[in-house]
């Protein structure tokens, strides 16, 4: 029994340290605790009164089977305990005491930072290697030992959300103990050994021991739903891994290593997409569900519609199926991962990676993702994100295949969502569902696609889209068609540059800046010029309409002038449309004059053209197509 456990009053980190170590086990979280928290932490120290205890909250402990004792190279034995509950305040109070003492080795006080090291962070095996004192999950604890606290070199960098928290921990005790330092000078010295004896003496812990293993997993889990919140990516990950420990299955399991696997890979899937919220993790897990479980989006539960699928009531003396579900549920969401960063960061190194081989085929794939993620916000998107991963999933070769699928997603999203702005969750379900039927192999690919194409037919007719190009809300292109508008200049530009390289790039384009398109009409004509080609009912028609707007770089330069000034020469100094870098502004200039015939006559060519750009051939069998419970084309 260690020292702590002997003692009536609450033990601080200098007694839990003394004859124990700790691990984290890999069900739990990995390091979460951010800037809020560290201040708090900094302000209870500092307003710690002198001789008094800050009481910092629970503790819960478990000797796990098999692991009670570890002895170092001097003989003395430690005591192995699995952090329950308190892994986050335990992780930062060792980050802070390496903090001190980097800054106990910088004053000289080489004594009492060697002391540190032993009791806090780790001491030596009886063949020389480090036993750290607290060890966190698997997938983290390398980088947090060797980079974190013993300074070596790490050339890969962060790979998961947890390193970067670790990282910035470090940084910002770094940062305080150095203000401290400037400020106090001279009485630098002492103020730290007083910060020490705070952090080591009398930070007091109320410390549960838990003996039962099965009463492990009801206490996480009722840990999930309290204090810092708990991504479900995280809870899905501590349910996988409580029910292995229940498989009553011969010989040890090796499902729990894959699981702890496939977190590090889809972890480093989404740092490396820089797709690091919570939001993204939600994301795969819910694509997934839809995806392989149930297309319907108001079965998804988060976390617990997982631990309803793989319930251990449902399974009783069925553990072999168990097995095989919850294995097939860690395989597929490792992929699931992996498509849900190509589609949503399709520009990232790896997109595509599996396509390497066929650069032309990967470039393509690329740039179609690409098209998607500009005409669908993250909304509308979410809703491809099944079908897409499906495409993956069941045709992993068939890169033609799910080419075609990109582009008819790219094709719905601005039909549907963009040109004739339906509600963003019209055709939801039928999308989701065809993505279902895919992966469950119900349907083929070729399938597939003739349900898209009759579901876009279903909410985007042809006969829909030439009249919204007639009379779209009053001919305003400019103030309701914010997003839709740019994106299709955008591509306007790159279809006017056939295959030359743009001179504009979409981050301008889309970051919201209204100078970034020109109108060509002024908003607020001046000038006798505009006066006289256009009368009050002609600038009313003509102003926003899509055939008096163009992309731009700076409209500032063409103000109010009238259109021979605008349009300019080629070898003249100041910016006009004759020099410009755009294909857009130039192509205005095979106008002779601007006037209302000029404006209705390239309003007829890029709509011919949207016609054209967005064609998606009828399909031939559409009549059996109909909306689900909650589609909505309104």
């Amino acid at each position: 029994m260690s020292d702590w456990r002997a003692k009536a009053t609450l033990p601080c980190p200098e007694d839990l340290f003394a004859n124990s170590v700790f691990k984290v086990p890999d069900y739990q979280r990995g390091y979460a605790w951010g800037i809020q928290q560290w201040e708090e932490l900094m302000e209870d120290l500092e307003l710690l009164p002198e001789g008094k205890q800050h009481y910092t909250g629970t503790l819960v402990l478990h000797q796990p089977d098999g692991r009670h004792r570890i002895t170092d190279t001097r003989g003395t034995s430690y005591t192995s305990y699995d952090v329950v509950d308190g892994q986050q305040r335990l992780t930062t109070i060792v980050l802070l005491l390496d903090a001190v003492r980097r800054e106990l080795e910088s004053l000289g006080k080489k004594d009492l930072a060697a002391g540190l090291v032993d009791r806090y962070l780790y001491v030596a095996g009886p063949n020389g290697e480090p036993i750290p004192k607290l060890t966190l999950n698997r997938n983290i604890h390398d980088f947090f030992f060797r980079y974190i606290l013993r300074d070596e070199v790490e050339l890969g960098g962060v790979t998961v959300r947890s390193h970067q928290n670790l990282q910035d921990a470090r940084r910002y005790f770094e940062r305080y103990l150095a203000n401290e330092r400037s400020s106090r000078d001279k009485e630098y010295p002492q103020w730290l050994l007083a910060l020490r004896e705070k952090v080591t003496q009398r930070l007091a812990h109320n410390v549960y021991s838990v003996d039962d293993s099965a009463e492990v997993g009801v206490i996480f889990e009722v840990m999930n739903n309290r204090g810092l919140p708990i991504s479900e990516l995280d809870k899905v990950k501590n349910h996988l891994l409580y029910a292995c420990t229940k498989l009553d299955l011969p010989g040890p399991p090796s499902l729990p290593d894959r699981i702890n696997d496939s977190w590090t890979k889809l972890l480093e899937e989404l740092m490396a997409s820089d797709l690091t919220s919570a939001d993204d993790e939600d994301a795969v897990l819910r694509t997934q569900w839809l995806m392989a479980y149930d297309s319907d989006s108001r079965s998804w539960k988060g976390c617990n519609s997982v631990k309803k699928e793989f319930h251990l009531r449902k399974y009783r003396g069925k553990h072999r199926q168990l097995l095989k579900g919850l294995t097939n549920y860690v395989d597929t969401l490792e992929q699931v991962a992996i498509a849900y960063c190509d589609t949503t960061n399709p520009t990232r190194d790896k997109a595509y990676a599996n396509f390497a081989d066929d650069s032309p085929l990967r470039a393509k794939l690329v740039r179609t993702g690409e098209k998607l993620r500009r005409a669908s916000g993250g909304s509308v998107r979410a809703h491809f994100y099944p079908l897409l991963a499906a495409a993956r999933l069941r045709y992993p070769n068939d890169g033609e295949g799910l080419l075609r699928t990109l582009d008819l997603c790219e094709k719905y999203a601005f039909r549907v969502y963009g040109y004739l702005d339906h509600r963003s969750h019209t055709g939801r379900t039928s999308l989701h569902r065809i993505g279902h039927q895919l992966y469950v192999k119900e349907i083929s690919l070729k399938e597939a696609h003739e349900a898209l194409i009759a579901l876009i037919h279903l909410y985007s007719p042809d006969a829909a889209m030439e009249e919204e190009g007639k009379f779209i809300r009053d001919n305003d292109w400019y103030t309701y068609w914010t997003v839709p508008l740019r994106y299709m200049l955008f591509e306007y530009e790159e279809h006017l540059a056939g295959g030359r390289p743009l001179q504009v790039n979409w981050a301008d384009v889309s970051d919201g800046r209204k100078e970034t398109v020109e109108h060509i009409l002024p908003q607020n004509p001046r000038d006798p010029y505009w006066r006289e080609l256009f009368d009050a009912e002609a600038r009313r028609d003509c102003t926003h309409d899509i055939g008096n707007l163009s992309l731009t770089y700076d409209n500032s330069s063409y103000s109010n002038k009238p259109f021979p000034a605008k349009k300019g020469s080629v070898d003249q100094k100041g910016r006009c449309y004759a020099n410009s870098p755009l294909f857009m502004e130039r192509e205005l200039c095979s106008y002779r004059d601007w006037t209302p015939s000029a404006v209705q006559k390239r309003r007829k060519k890029i709509l011919n053209w949207v016609q054209q750009r967005w064609l998606v051939e009828p399909p031939a069998h559409a009549a059996g197509v109909q909306p689900q419970d909650d589609d909505d084309g309104e």
